[in-house]
């Protein structure tokens, strides 16, 4: 709901603003993702 919110306000401003955010998700999560993957590749 706050990301619907966020882009609601900013989509008729500038709508670039939703690829930004979720570039920055998808830079956050990586390393999550990769530490789960390298986990599960040693433990087996």
């Amino acid at each position: 709901m706050i990301v619907t919110a966020i882009y609601a306000a900013s989509a008729s401003t500038w709508n670039g603003l939703a690829w930004i955010v979720g570039a920055a998700l998808y830079l956050v999560c990586l390393p999550a993702l990769r530490r789960g993957a390298w986990s599960r590749a040693t433990s087996t």
